[in-house]
């Protein structure tokens, strides 16, 4: 293999373990849909270059950090089923999302999958060559923006380009690793981004109940490990419950309870493939995270990830 290039696919049964391919972002993946977990993350890096493609079986939460130095591009692959979101906002096929180095992660996939493909260049490699093709206007505060909607013609160039690379990883890796191929997709891949975004339109406009959504989802993390009923959750973001369900509905496609019960769950499993869980019971580790009926608390986590608790705690021994 080329030494400038690294060309990996790797398949998990856990979303969070997705994350560890993105280990230098410090984000997380969390299951939301109930059923077993299946995905692959192919990831292209090049220097000062990297593309990676995310693909999954069901509805996962993608949050956290992003490395700082860099610029990062994510397209929708794939629009079955509901949209993906971006902190709130609905994707369609002409956004490129995520590139405020300033802004977490926070992406929420369709209820078919999540299926992005994702470019990450140096911040400062990006802006020279937008500078010496011309393209003065790609300064901090365009990219402040977040999401941008780009003309049809330029995106399809753009994700054509895309769609072909990945094409080449999945079936015909070794094509990738020759010096002349290596250079040029350095030398087009970014011209075409640059392309694309010089010419953006409008984006789409965040769901009417996003911030409240966000400002719930702050006070469930801020209270994971205790009691949290509806009433106090509406109370804390000072909306009616009707508010905060048809909110969450609209977003995950369930209400604000359930969605709470997924993010324990999804700690609860981590913990068990984590440190040293091996040595506690896993009835304490379900009562750190807020469950106090076992039985149901085995029985919907064995309903979202397709398996027991038990069988989890049986991947680290």
């Amino acid at each position: 293999m080329n030494s400038n290039l690294s060309l990996q696919t790797h398949c998990f049964r856990d979303a969070d373990l997705c994350a560890s391919m993105f280990h230098e972002w410090g984000v997380q993946f969390r299951q939301l849909q109930p059923k077993p977990f299946q995905g692959v993350v192919s990831k292209m890096q090049m220097e000062g270059l990297s593309i990676g493609r995310i693909v999954t079986n069901c509805t996962v939460e993608m949050i956290g950090e992003k490395p700082q130095d860099s610029l990062a591009f994510g397209i929708v692959l794939e629009t079955h089923g509901s949209p993906h979101f971006a902190h709130g906002t609905p994707l369609h096929p002409y956004c490129i999302f995520g590139f405020n180095p300033q802004r977490e992660t926070n992406l929420v996939s369709s209820t078919a999958g999540l299926a992005v493909v994702v470019v990450e260049v140096k911040q400062q490699r990006l802006r020279s060559l937008a500078h010496q093709l011309g393209h003065h206007d790609l300064d901090d505060a365009f990219f402040q923006r977040n999401i941008v909607a780009v003309s049809p013609a330029q995106m399809d160039i753009y994700s054509g380009y895309l769609r072909q690379i990945v094409y080449l990883m999945d079936h015909h890796p070794h094509c990738l690793q020759t010096p002349d191929m290596l250079r040029l997709i350095q030398g087009d891949l970014l011209p075409l981004l640059i392309n694309a975004l010089s010419q953006a339109n409008r984006p789409p406009s965040p769901l009417r109940r996003a911030d409240i959504i966000a400002i719930a989802q702050n006070y469930m993390t801020a209270n994971l490990h205790r009691p949290i009923t509806l009433t106090e959750l509406s109370k804390a973001v000072c909306v009616s419950r009707r508010s905060l369900i048809y909110g969450f509905q609209d977003l995950f496609g369930m209400g604000p309870m359930t969605y709470l019960k997924q993010q324990r769950l999804n700690g609860v499993r981590k913990a068990l493939l984590t440190g040293n869980s091996q040595y506690e019971p896993v009835t304490n580790i379900a009562h750190l995270w807020g469950f106090h009926s076992l039985g149901h608390f085995a029985r919907d986590y064995k309903l979202l990830f397709g398996e027991s608790p038990s069988d989890t705690l049986r991947q680290t021994q």
